[in-house]
């Protein structure tokens, strides 16, 4: 009786769902799962395009365009999600791709706003060595 128990326990262990187990590793799979369906490259332009105009309202506008942005979870990557644990995955999943977005955008404005000062103190200089 025993050696039953303990084969129907070992079969039932090895069935179990890998997700169900702790939200922890959900979380982690969400986020592997959002860092290789996402693209950064649109999210850097906006965001030195942005920098470029040297606004602060264009940064603030760039920047709440990705904190407001609202990344669905690949279709795929959710059938082997156990119902009951889908809308966490898609929440961690929305918070990783936004996360990664915000970067994006901050790291487009930083690099728009050094260049456009860049330019700017090269005009200022070549036009004050030229009187």
């Amino acid at each position: 009786m025993k050696i039953i128990a303990g084969m129907i326990l070992a079969t039932s262990l090895l069935a179990a769902p890998i997700w169900g187990a702790s939200r922890s590793e959900l979380a982690e799979k969400a986020r592997r799962d959002a860092v290789s369906h996402y693209r950064s490259t649109g999210w850097l332009i906006g965001g030195a395009a942005a920098g470029c105009l040297g606004s602060v309202l264009g940064a603030s506008i760039a920047m709440g365009m990705a904190a407001a942005s609202s990344p669905n979870a690949p279709v795929g990557a959710l059938s082997d999600v156990p119902d009951e644990d889908r809308k966490y995955y898609a929440a961690c999943y929305r918070n990783a791709v936004q996360d990664m977005q915000m970067r994006d955008v901050t790291l487009g404005v930083v690099a728009g706003m050094a260049f456009y000062t860049g330019l700017f103190a090269i005009m200022l200089l070549t036009e004050g060595g030229s009187q």
